[in-house]
């Protein structure tokens, strides 16, 4: 009853409200009178941004809406749809399941760009104005929003420029055993993961046509993550075509044919730059755990690199001039360069993160700690039985 009440409100354009409304009509002028009824614990937050970076367009669906209002309408009342996007010149309604927007580009109102995220709330997050809903704020998905996984949580934050929203996931061993303590839109490095729980690195590689390092940088930040550095703990993915997927090991000696090998071309911007006072090159972030080298791990430039009037660096894949093994190279470019297909971020785990838990989500949502998928049905998921 409270949905079709609800639904049928929805009429303001973004920017207005009645104070009076139910749930506010998703209004931006949080909280509302009933912010914190039940009725209103799963709401619709409007930002005027368009899909960013890293958007994975074959988790969307193109649905037919004459205004933004019946768009959002769409989605509301759609279990998988966790973000909807509306253009006002063409009247495109696309719905994006979890997990398929990473970063939203912040917009202006005369560019007629709308998005409005799903955003399930607590007794504490029922409360707040739609800019604290907004920034460093997690929120549980799952049973609210259809997952792939159960146990996953979200994390927005907010830039300037930007939003990112990222997928976290319950990070017990009993739960996910094999990918432990990254955010689900990353992936662990196994490799000392298997010595010690608090040595993995988690990495995110992200498919972004014409991004500059700079924005890159920021787009890394924005997840609590840096550029990349070489030969980490584990695999460097590469891309298929929405993001870089395919894992292949960097730091094995004995194979020739490692690296890239067999995988499309990528230039990726990773976090090597010239030091702006002695000239030296240095990595970004020298925390991350390395392979087999203490100290500053390798930099493996193709011939002729580094150029004196360049300072940041890509990294290329089986370049005519790389040699064979490991596959790829570093070419410095200059960092406003839009000639890179995307990007490389690293972070220690969610954990040492300090990101809130599962269970810390699950207590603020007044749930059980055994919320959602029993541990028997939780161990036959993962070993692809169900």
């Amino acid at each position: 009853m409270w949905l079709s009440v609800l639904l049928s409100s929805l009429l303001f354009t973004a920017g207005t409200a009645a104070s009076d409304a139910v749930c506010g009509n998703w209004g931006p002028n949080r909280p509302y009178s009933d912010s914190c009824d039940p009725k209103c614990n799963t709401t619709m937050v409007q930002v005027l941004a368009k899909p960013g970076p890293g958007t994975i367009s074959k988790y969307s669906q193109n649905v037919t809406a004459a205004t933004w209002i019946e768009c959002m309408k769409i989605c509301f009342a759609d279990g998988k749809c966790a973000t909807v996007y509306f253009l006002e010149a063409t009247k495109q309604c696309t719905k994006y399941w979890m997990s398929a927007l990473t970063f939203l580009n912040r917009t202006e109102e005369s560019e007629g760009h709308r998005i409005a995220i799903k955003i399930p709330l607590s007794k504490r997050s029922c409360s707040l104005t739609t800019e604290q809903l907004l920034h460093n704020q997690y929120y549980m998905y799952y049973p609210y929003v259809f997952t792939f996984m159960k146990r996953i949580y979200i994390g927005i934050r907010t830039s300037p420029k930007y939003y990112a929203i990222t997928s976290f996931k319950d990070d017990l061993e009993t739960y996910m055993p094999y990918d432990l303590s990254c955010p689900k839109s990353q992936l662990t490095s196994w490799a000392e993961r298997r010595a010690t729980d608090n040595s993995s690195v988690c990495y995110s590689h992200i498919v972004a046509p014409g991004i500059t390092q700079l924005e890159a940088k920021e787009l890394c930040e924005l997840q609590g993550m840096k550029l990349l550095i070489e030969r980490y703990e584990g695999m460097i993915p590469m891309p298929d075509t929405q993001r870089l997927s395919q894992s292949v090991l960097l730091t094995t000696p004995f194979e020739p044919d490692f690296g890239f090998v067999g995988i499309e071309d990528v230039r990726t911007w990773f976090g090597l730059e010239r030091d702006p006072v002695d000239r030296t090159w240095k990595w970004s972030e020298t925390s991350f755990i390395y392979m087999g080298f203490s100290g500053n791990p390798p930099m493996t430039w193709a011939p002729g690199e580094p150029k004196e009037v360049n300072n940041c660096a890509y990294l290329q894949r089986n370049d005519a001039t790389v040699a064979k093994w490991p596959g790829y190279a570093f070419f410095s470019a200059p960092c406003n360069s839009t000639d890179v297909g995307g990007f490389s971020c690293g972070s220690v785990t969610q954990s040492a993160r300090g990101i809130p838990t599962w269970n810390s989500l699950v207590a603020e949502y007044g749930h059980n700690q055994t919320c959602c998928v029993p541990d028997a049905e939780t161990r036959i998921q993962w070993r692809g039985v169900m």
